[in-house]
Parts: structure tokens; sequence; C-alpha cells
């Protein structure tokens, strides 16, 4: 999340399709991966179903984002909220809350970030220029190669899901004698 965005729609609005109103403000939250959700609206303003029906949205909204990836590190806040008595039920509330949300998410920019993992791979010096040319190939960043009695060792960082690719290749580079560990390191903004 880059900035802060705010949307409304109120259940008298032409365009609107849904008999709900809603408010709501995204940004980013510094301080946490978590996201946030604060109902800013006085308690007993919304019944708790429909309060319910808004969180489990936003939530669920939040799992794609707008590119299909998990959105985090936000504060989500609803400013406004209203219903009818009558006719409002929590199907306007979850209709219209991905509609709104999304909207801000637009406003407030998001970036995509994919994540790393560092690898570590040894080997048998023979294989040294097929194993870098398949590194290269699979956009993998070396980060140190020492030599030592004819094993070799390569450090390194690779995206997680070229890391599944390059796990099939090693036994046939390596002639099977090849070690490849992996683990997590951290996300890359794409």
């Amino acid at each position: 999340m880059v900035g802060s965005g705010t949307a409304f729609a109120d259940k008298i609005d032409p365009d609107n399709f849904f008999v709900a109103t809603i408010g709501i403000k995204i940004r980013p939250n510094p301080e946490s991966d978590e996201v946030v959700f604060d109902i800013g609206i006085g308690r007993g303003h919304l019944p708790d179903a429909f309060q319910k029906a808004i969180q489990e949205t936003v939530f669920k909204t939040l799992q794609k984002g707008l590119y299909g990836w998990l959105v985090y590190k936000c504060i989500v806040e609803i400013t406004t909220a209203g219903y009818w008595d009558a006719t409002s039920d929590g199907g306007d509330f979850r209709g219209l809350t991905p509609i709104l949300l999304k909207k801000v998410l637009r406003q407030a920019g998001t970036e995509v970030y994919e994540p790393i993992n560092d690898f570590e791979l040894e080997f048998s010096s023979d294989h040294l220029s097929q194993v870098l040319s398949t590194l290269a190939k699979v956009k993998a960043k070396i980060n140190f190669i020492s030599e030592e009695s004819k094993n070799m060792l390569i450090t390194g960082t690779i995206l997680v899901h070229l890391t599944f690719d390059l796990e099939k290749l090693i036994p046939n580079l390596t002639s099977g004698q090849g070690i490849f560990l992996t683990k997590f390191a951290d996300y890359q903004k794409i």
C-alpha cells in the first residue's frame, strides 16, 4: 500500500444497487504486517450482523487485492454505514463492500511484492558450468561461490515460484550428488 483512499456509496444513490450505505477508508499500517479492521462508526449504529458481513468481506477481498495477490499492512476503517430496516440484509453489505474496497485500493495505490528464498547449493566442481548456466536461466542471484577440494558451494536468492523449477533440475545437473537447501528470505517489489 502506497497511500490512502476513501470511497462512499449511499443507499439512495441511483448508481448503488444495494440497500446499504458504506463509507470506507484505507491507509498503510507501517507498524504491523497485519490488516487492522476498524468500525469507526459507533457501536449500535449498525447491527452486528451487518458489521460482520462488512468485516468478513473486507478480509476476503484483501486476499486477492487488485492483482490476485494478498494485500496486507493496512488499516481499513468503516467511516459511515446505513441501512433500511425493512429491506437491507447482509447480502447488500457483502455486495457493496468489495466494490468500494477495490475503489480505495486503486486510489491508495498498491505495490506487488514477490516472495524470495535464500538457497545453498553444494555439488562437485565438475558440474560448475552447467549449474551456473541453469542458475542464470532461473534468474537466481548468486551471493557467494566457494570451492573446497573439488566441491563447490553457491549461495544466493531465487524467486519462490522458480525454486521448484530449479529443484527438479538439480539431480540431472549434479549427477544426483547435489545438495540444495532453501528457506524463505523476504519479499521483493515486482
